[in-house]
């Protein structure tokens, strides 16, 4: 069987089976057995398949058919224009969250070797990319799940990023420490949310995804008990789920009166991170 062949054979099969990506996934995994482009596809239709390159292939298409997300299945998502090593044990990074990543990096340039809190770190994606962007930032990685901490040190290692990472239940591992930014993408999904999830989305940790009936548990939790950790003139950021924006910028104005509050859109114009400066 040729590249092109199987290509073929993948489409429709992910056609069939309602996949919205279908093209775009069967290409992605060509080229990640073969080791090539997406630019590159078009010139190898007529390039014979060896058994191994079929048994890989076809365990991914049976991966995706079962409702895997693909950057899950690849072992990779793209991130601020970073690889970052992709599996089950944190969420997959997305573009929603780089706009709290570019509100970070912004953020920084107030401060000369500022201390960075990346809170509910999951792959690390967050602070790793900060970091790279702001060398001269400390950036601290912190995470309940060992699992999804184990993760970020891969990936920081990955990237070349020289990060602490801890693994703690919200702030107890940084007691007695502040910082100028503090940023957060903790579990918002409700009860409600969390009956009607994707089947893709399925597949992702529900400890990163559920966040209380309502899905504010943690942000009540974390603005409660953040003041000693952040910094004078320093601020946070949190990224909120749709319809979350108002309620949680609220939580901001009562822990912090006086203090400059706000919330910025993503690309999609759904308001996507509430942040609070001291």
């Amino acid at each position: 069987m040729t590249a092109g062949q199987w290509l073929s054979k993948a489409v429709c099969a992910l056609r069939e089976a309602g996949d919205q990506d279908y093209k775009t996934d069967s290409g992605l995994f060509l080229c990640a057995v073969l080791g090539i482009q997406p630019g590159q596809l078009r010139f190898t239709e007529d390039k014979p398949l060896t058994e191994e390159h079929l048994s890989r292939l076809d365990g991914m298409l049976s991966r995706r058919l079962a409702g895997e997300p693909e950057q899950y299945i690849e072992g990779e998502a793209w991130f601020m224009g970073h690889p970052f090593r992709a599996d089950r044990r944190a969420l997959i990074p997305r573009q929603d969250t780089e706009t709290l990543c570019e509100w970070a990096i912004d953020e920084l340039k107030r401060f000369e070797s500022p201390r960075v809190l990346d809170l509910c770190c999951g792959s690390g994606c967050i602070g790793i990319s900060v970091k790279l962007s702001c060398p001269k930032a400390y950036v601290t990685l912190s995470d309940i799940s060992p699992e999804a901490l184990a993760l970020a040190r891969e990936n920081a290692v990955k990237l070349g990023a020289e990060v602490e990472a801890v693994c703690a239940d919200g702030f107890s591992g940084v007691t007695g420490r502040s910082f100028e930014l503090i940023v957060c993408n903790p579990p918002y999904l409700s009860a409600v949310d969390m009956d009607s999830l994707q089947k893709e989305v399925a597949f992702e940790p529900s400890l990163a995804l559920y966040g209380g009936t309502d899905g504010l548990e943690f942000y009540r939790r974390f603005i409660s008990e953040m003041p000693p950790y952040l910094a004078r003139g320093g601020a946070a950021a949190f990224e909120v789920g749709q319809g979350q924006a108002e309620q949680v910028e609220t939580l901001l104005t009562c822990c912090f009166p006086g203090a400059q509050t706000g919330a910025v859109r993503d690309i999609n114009g759904i308001m996507r991170v509430v942040y609070v400066r001291t």
